[in-house]
């Protein structure tokens, strides 16, 4: 999100969302706008702006053009050292869970497909972890009566930051939380036995159900008693 607070007639102060390393959302000065005293329409005042901007706490004179919207990418390509919330099941090759040593309740990350992701996530853009089994011990899905159960359901209410474990992605599971782009693809595939083939004596009858069968046998029976 970005806030545009109006200092002067022609100063717009401008600050974005970032979340900080205790999981506050804050508001981030990021410079001023100094917006066309005519607007055209090869220079509208809108997409672009011309910014006097801040670079590690110390204001700094420059101007440049550049969106309205922050990169996000830019914006949080660093977590600076935040703590998320990790779900998973016991579920390997993906994620294996192992109990903290000397009987503490919990567990840590012990190997896997997704602990190998997550690990190089966290190491190329500063963040540590946590990682939990879920409460109710499911993957989850939203229910009619509204309610999400188990990891999904964690995620969507924000108990939890993010879940991995060989998560499938379905409509419904979609409705209510983001999913990164698909890295694995399930190999199980499903097969049936082809049908027998039918015999032809009777092929003329096979489109009609039995009730349209006999119904027809009797009509003509009955034409036949009346002539």
């Amino acid at each position: 999100m970005t806030l545009v607070i109006q200092e002067s007639n022609q100063d717009l102060q401008l600050l974005a969302t970032r979340i900080n390393t205790n999981g506050e959302v804050t508001f981030e000065r990021v410079g001023k706008w100094h917006p066309p005293r005519h607007p055209t329409p090869s220079n509208p005042g809108v997409r672009h702006m011309r910014v006097q901007g801040w670079r590690g706490g110390d204001q700094h004179q420059y101007t440049f053009t550049t969106s309205w919207v922050p990169n996000l990418i830019n914006q949080y390509r660093s977590f600076d050292g935040r703590t998320l919330k990790v779900l998973a099941k016991d579920n390997l090759p993906f994620f294996g869970l192992k109990s903290l040593p000397g009987g503490a309740a919990g567990d840590v990350p012990d190997t896997g497909i997704d602990v190998q992701i997550i690990n190089t996530l966290a190491l190329y853009l500063n963040f540590t972890y946590e990682v939990r089994r879920p409460n109710d011990g499911q993957y989850g899905n939203p229910l009619d009566n509204g309610t999400i159960t188990g990891m999904i359901g964690e995620v969507a209410n924000r108990v939890a930051h993010l879940a991995m474990s060989q998560i499938t992605i379905t409509r419904k599971r979609e409705r209510v939380i983001d999913f990164s782009a698909p890295y694995y693809l399930d190999t199980l595939t499903v097969v049936s036995r082809t049908p027998q083939l039918r015999s032809r004596a009777l092929a003329a009858f096979s489109p009609f159900t039995a009730q349209v069968r006999v119904g027809g046998e009797q009509d003509r029976e009955s034409y036949l008693i009346g002539r």
